[in-house]
């Protein structure tokens, strides 16, 4: 009898602890504050607008001074929107594709910063490091990509962002391949402006481009897609122009600009 009692002493006290272990678990459950992580999301939205809208910008301004963000020491001077050379005394001076996306990302990563202005826009503490931007010309479109390590702290919650992209609509691929091919006309024709060349650049890449002359040794070429969205500027520079071969002429798909 004395075992027995015993045994069911040593049950009751082993249901109690149970017991008091999970009303302990319960109270500590229902008193300890649910911690929600980090939402990204708004600071993730803010980082791909500023950086679709420094995109936006840099497509412009690189398109208007010929692929540079900077103009190279070959550019005319003299005019009131100077532009770089393409042509240079009978040297082929333009920029490579792969320059001008370098251009196109030296300017994002030094203009972002502006728009973001070190994210004084939000409520919790955010730390980030150096930008790097690769950007990629492509048919029809304008990819840029960025590494920009970002830390998030709320509370004693923390959380990372590391890498955005965003893509622009744009021309500017089709505006190259057209400056490329009347670097090679003018090469090919020397002093002379091949009309035929240049109306069939315009109206297979469906842009304008419109032919100035502003000195008789310099010759100013601006490419525009038809919705005047974007302007391509560049320039020429040769020994001699004959005077009588001083020119204004619009391409236009379509048309024929001597008519």
């Amino acid at each position: 009898m004395q075992k027995r009692g015993q045994v069911t002493v040593f049950v009751i006290v082993a249901l109690l602890v149970l017991g008091l272990s999970a009303l302990i678990f319960v109270l500590n459950e229902r008193i300890t504050p649910e911690i929600k992580p980090v939402d990204t999301a708004p600071v993730q939205q803010f980082v791909e607008s500023c950086l679709q809208k420094t995109l936006s910008e840099g497509i412009s301004f690189i398109a208007e001074n010929g692929g540079y963000n900077h103009l190279p020491e070959l550019s005319s001077s003299d005019a009131f929107h100077n532009a770089p050379y393409y042509v240079y005394l009978g040297e082929d001076t333009s920029p490579t594709l792969q320059s001008i996306q370098r251009q196109l990302a030296d300017y994002i990563t030094s203009q972002l910063p502006f728009c973001i202005q070190q994210f004084k826009a939000f409520p919790y503490t955010i730390s980030f490091s150096e930008i790097s931007t690769r950007v990629s010309i492509l048919l029809g479109m304008v990819d840029a990509d960025i590494s920009f390590p970002i830390t998030i702290e709320q509370g004693e919650q923390q959380a990372t962002l590391d890498t955005f992209r965003v893509s622009q609509p744009s021309s500017l691929f089709e505006m190259y391949s057209a400056s490329q091919e009347i670097v090679d006309y003018t090469l090919l024709f020397d002093n002379a402006i091949c009309f035929d060349c240049i109306d069939d650049t315009a109206q297979k890449n469906n842009l304008q481009i419109s032919v100035l002359e502003f000195k008789l040794d310099e010759l100013f070429y601006i490419i525009e897609d038809l919705d005047k969205e974007l302007v391509y500027r560049f320039a020429s520079k040769h020994q001699d122009l004959p005077e009588s071969d001083i020119v204004n002429y619009n391409f236009i798909p379509g048309e024929i600009p001597w008519e």
